[in-house]
């Protein structure tokens, strides 16, 4: 996945921040790299929005990332559940 992500455009896309921030649209997203003052920065000047669907953005604020797991949540119906009896 990893070799896939560095080489898709056709060139070799380096594993840091200046490949990995290129690609990121998310401010937060940005953020998660080495040089988080200046994407602060740059995003409070340009009026960015982030809508935290990217998981590294979610995790940079403390919320759970919507991969795995984190993509649904359980609701259950109590009206319909019936008391156990012992």
């Amino acid at each position: 996945m990893i070799a896939d992500f560095m080489t898709f455009d056709g060139g070799i896309r380096p594993m840091n921040r200046l490949g990995m921030g290129q690609f990121s649209t998310s401010p937060f997203g940005k953020m998660t790299f080495e040089t988080a003052t200046k994407f602060i920065v740059d995003a409070a000047t340009h009026g960015e929005a982030d809508s935290l669907e990217c998981p590294s953005a979610s995790v940079c604020l403390g919320k759970p990332a919507k991969v795995g797991t984190g993509t649904f949540s359980l609701l259950q119906n109590l009206s319909v559940e019936q008391p156990v009896v012992m």
